[in-house]
């Protein structure tokens, strides 16, 4: 998810997505029970306007989890970019179709001088059996956002996704998903496809990503992705003998 706060000009943050088509749905009680998830930030809006900085931020994670797994995340972690984390407990916990919770989190910083960060947050072990990747469940549920910080520029926002990324996908039908992304400061936005991520450390404050091992683009399992319109849909057919 790379977000350039204080330009107007197209954002890539599809990565997020990535996630919600590349990940199973949770089997154990390791953490895999998450099914996706998106970050989003804003600087600092407080009042009276003068008292505001232009370093401090505000950062919502939204987490959606699989009723049906003991497992559970009363507190999230989230790493900032530069060297710190913080870890909060749960803000909201709803349950919002008869098979996926919505837990969400809030987060707040200031950093020390504009720059670019990149905010992650990651849970160990994802589901089992998820066919574009190698061995799945040994590997992190990882959620990345990218954001730029500009002192002369402050009152930016990422932009907000309005749909919950928890479609099933029917096998031999086509997949269709639309994050109703809007950007409050009028942004143009972009999507592209984005590798599945890992963590190749647990030290919080300083996490290592990369690609997941073996990963693989959904149409390269006999799928084709389809063109798509200006402003239009993500499609992906699924196979019948390859549906996870």
């Amino acid at each position: 998810m790379r977000i350039n706060l204080p330009s107007k000009t197209a954002i890539s943050f599809f990565c997020v997505w990535v996630l919600v088509w590349c990940l199973g749905f949770s089997t154990t009680v390791q953490a895999t029970h998450i099914r996706a998830g998106e970050i989003t930030a804003q600087s600092d809006t407080t009042l009276p306007v003068a008292n505001r900085n232009p370093l401090r931020y505000f950062f919502k994670m939204v987490q959606y989890a699989d009723v049906n797994s003991a497992a559970d995340n009363p507190t999230a972690i989230l790493s900032f970019g530069d060297g710190t984390s913080q870890e909060v407990e749960r803000a909201d916990h709803k349950k919002i179709t008869p098979d996926t919770w919505r837990n969400v989190y809030y987060f707040e910083h200031i950093y020390t001088g504009g720059d670019t960060y990149r905010l992650v947050y990651y849970e160990v072990n994802r589901s089992k059996n998820v066919v574009n990747m190698t061995q799945s469940d040994q590997q992190d549920f990882v959620l990345t956002t990218f954001i730029t910080i500009d002192v002369f520029e402050p009152i930016n926002h990422t932009p907000q996704l309005l749909v919950p990324p928890i479609d099933v996908a029917t096998s031999g039908q086509l997949f269709v998903h639309n994050p109703g992304a809007f950007d409050a400061d009028g942004d143009s936005l972009a999507f592209r496809l984005f590798p599945s991520q890992q963590n190749l450390t647990d030290d919080r404050d300083k996490p290592q990503i990369a690609d997941v091992f073996g990963f693989q683009y959904p149409n390269n399992f006999g799928g084709t992705a389809l063109p798509n319109p200006p402003g239009g849909h993500l499609r992906l057919p699924l196979m019948p003998e390859r549906a996870n």
